[in-house]
């Protein structure tokens, strides 16, 4: 079974009091003994941001909107393959995602089973018979984020087990939590 941490808008600008990296020291801790960090985008500071998050595990990010400007190159999206899952990194800003976040699967360029986004900076796991959408919603302190939230996920062969953490205002200690199982179909 893998170990994911899965994070998403952190917009890091400074590090703020209860952060490392421009990131809520909690999420941090809550990724150590992760096979790998997944950041779905707006990603803010990059310098302050990714050697962070490279240092708890390896690190697969993708750019968002608010990452044109970044000199590094990054993708826009990527597919990964892991535990016999497909799986679809991509930021999801342009057109409706962020009233409609099921329209994210028009931004899929390959067969997924798991799509993995951002943008809309609030949690969401949804699941039918041919695909899984994946949101750990954002970790930053900004006007348009209710609350800060990341995921971590385990997967294995048949199954996903996604659980959301949801600071406090502070963004200093987990509030409370949410799981969610789904198993493959074979169809």
């Amino acid at each position: 079974m893998r170990r994911l941490g899965i994070i998403s808008d952190t917009h890091a600008e400074r590090e703020k009091k209860g952060e490392m990296g421009g990131i809520p020291r909690i999420v941090l801790e809550s990724f150590r003994g992760c096979d790998q960090i997944v950041h779905c985008g707006d990603i803010g500071l990059w310098d302050k941001v990714v050697p962070v998050l490279k240092e708890i595990a390896p690190l697969i990010i993708i750019k968002g909107n608010h990452d044109k400007r970044l000199k590094e190159k990054i993708p826009w999206s990527v597919g990964l393959k892991i535990e016999g899952w497909r799986l679809w990194v991509v930021h999801g800003h342009g057109g409706t995602v962020r009233q409609d976040p099921l329209s994210i699967i028009r931004f899929l360029k390959e067969p997924a089973d798991v799509i993995l986004f951002g943008h809309i900076h609030r949690p969401l796991v949804y699941a039918d018979k041919n695909i899984i959408l994946v949101n750990p919603g954002s970790t930053s302190s900004t006007d348009y984020t209710p609350f800060a939230s990341f995921m971590i996920m385990l997967v294995d062969d048949n199954r996903i087990i996604v659980t959301t953490h949801f600071l406090s205002k502070d963004r200093m200690v987990v509030k409370a939590t949410q799981r969610a199982v789904v198993y493959k179909v074979n169809c």
